[in-house]
């Protein structure tokens, strides 16, 4: 499987009225994508560990995994 990094303008793009799922499985197997993910694409915030914290859907178009990293909160 092949991945890649989106710019910040096709990030944005994906953002389509966005909706928190509360319930439900998701709808791909997102792991299989996430493994495929080269490790230096995840710079210092690893979330290969596998904890989801949130999905928000985009009107059936996309959804937005929210998987935790190694680190609980990150501050700039």
């Amino acid at each position: 499987m092949q991945t890649r990094k989106l710019n910040p303008l096709e990030f944005h793009e994906t953002r389509i009225n966005p909706q928190r799922v509360d319930a439900g499985e998701p709808v791909v197997d997102f792991w299989e994508y996430v493994a495929a993910i080269p490790a230096e694409d995840f710079a210092f915030a690893d979330c290969r560990a596998g904890n989801v914290t949130h999905v928000y859907r985009m009107e059936d178009q996309y959804e937005h995994v929210l998987i935790n990293s190694q680190y609980q909160e990150w501050r700039w």
